[in-house]
């Protein structure tokens, strides 16, 4: 299905078209509600890290193999809100957790979540979201919704869009470089089903998905349309943030996905 080069790279970048799982109304109607709360904009946090490295974790199970190494990072973590309890179970303090989905979920995330942390969320995010922050700081983003009239929202509010793609850990690279950080490390971005969806612990429930074998340089991997997905946009997000000087640069640990289709080597060094 992927085709390869002889040095067992793909041959050209994946080109998929995937789609919002959530209905328009729906996340038109809780971009609203969110706009209403007046909560700031994610924009007030512009440049706060800049300078540092920042680590995004998402919610893979490779991620359990990282806790000690982001045990000893030094810079911003920025962890999408499934895997925000249990990195704080581990002693890692996320200083931002980003809900990005429309589900219910989200709010039990938010619930376990360490209440010291920064929320960043996507207007998209259901109310029952909202009201899970309490009193945790919080400021909202729009993400990308080409089926959304956004001169509407932006009548209400000056917010900034960020274009997140299809998955939260995506959303946290893209809110990294708003945060002024040029070089990123991506933890728990697996873009496969090998031990599970979900690291041991991750909150939430997600959304069951087809699985979709794809083979790569002789390896079959277990994943889906939405996952080949989300790993372009991953490369692409760093492609471009290269390329308009917005980063240096962009590596992913762990068994992922998104390295095995990469043309160019995307792996975090030792």
């Amino acid at each position: 299905m992927i085709h390869v080069t002889e040095e067992g790279r793909p041959a050209a970048p994946l080109q998929l078209r995937t789609f919002n799982k959530f209905p328009l109304e729906e996340r038109r109607a809780h971009a609203l509600a969110a706009l209403r709360r007046g909560l700031p904009d994610v924009r007030t946090h512009e440049g706060r890290f800049a300078g540092k490295p920042a680590a995004v974790v998402g919610a893979g199970p490779s991620v359990e193999a990282s806790l000690e190494t982001l045990r000893q990072w030094r810079g911003p973590v920025v962890a999408c809100e499934k895997i925000a309890a249990l990195l704080a179970g581990a002693g890692v303090d996320p200083d931002y957790v980003v809900a990005l989905d429309a589900s219910d979920d989200v709010a039990r995330s938010i619930l376990a979540g360490p209440p010291d942390a920064t929320y960043l969320m996507a207007l998209q995010c259901a109310p029952s979201a909202f009201d899970a922050l309490g009193d945790r700081a919080a400021a909202v983003f729009m993400n990308m919704m080409e089926d959304v009239d956004v001169d509407e929202l932006l009548e209400l509010a000056d917010v900034t869009i960020v274009n997140a793609g299809g998955s939260v850990t995506i959303a946290c690279a893209a809110l990294s470089i708003i945060l002024g950080c040029r070089e990123i490390e991506v933890f728990g971005f697996d873009c496969h089903i090998g031990d599970g969806l979900y690291a041991r612990g991750a909150t939430g429930v997600g959304v069951e998905a087809s699985v979709v074998p794809a083979t790569v340089a002789g390896r079959v991997w277990h994943t889906t349309w939405a996952y080949m997905e989300f790993a372009r946009q991953m490369l692409e997000l760093r492609a471009l943030g290269r390329k308009i000087g917005a980063i240096d640069d962009l590596r992913i640990h762990g068994d992922s996905f998104a390295c095995a289709i990469s043309q160019e080597d995307v792996r975090a060094r030792p």
